[in-house]
């Protein structure tokens, strides 16, 4: 799902299923708008990807998108500039986004915690289907 029209557009013409069974939608919606009209009905993904999008969304839509997610993914692939790394972006490649919202490493992880569990880089696990016990991540001491 993505917002652009342009983006799906070009996305529709490339996306074939590698494979017959492969189930896949493409969704010209935001991902707000899908967790409060769409996300509730439907199946639950083994995998989701969200990259560089959080730094757009308010602090209220992500405290009702996040638990969404994690009910209806299994494993996120998730990206997102952090304050710190929207400054370097700024500082060493002049690229500054007006509409990004600058926040802190504290202030994601704070949000995520108690819904997804970092597994590996960039890949997040749902606490709605895994746990400790049941992870196929079983490294205990890189999970956090």
């Amino acid at each position: 799902m993505d917002p652009s029209k342009y983006v799906l557009a070009r996305a529709r013409r490339r996306l074939i299923p590698p494979v017959a069974s492969m189930n896949m939608k493409v969704l010209n919606i935001d991902v707000t708008t899908w967790a409060k009209r769409l996300a509730k009905k439907g199946p639950v993904y083994d995998l989701g990807v969200c990259t560089s999008v959080f730094q757009y969304i308010s602090e209220e839509d992500l405290k009702l998108v996040i638990p969404m997610m994690a009910a209806k993914v299994k494993y996120l692939y998730f990206t997102v500039p952090t304050d710190k790394e929207m400054k370097r972006m700024d500082a060493e490649v002049k690229f500054f986004d007006p509409y990004a919202l600058a926040r802190s490493r504290e202030f994601y992880l704070e949000l995520l915690r108690p819904h997804f569990t970092v597994v590996s880089r960039r890949l997040l696990e749902s606490k709605r289907h895994f746990s400790e016990r049941d992870t196929l991540f079983s490294e205990l001491l890189f999970r956090f």
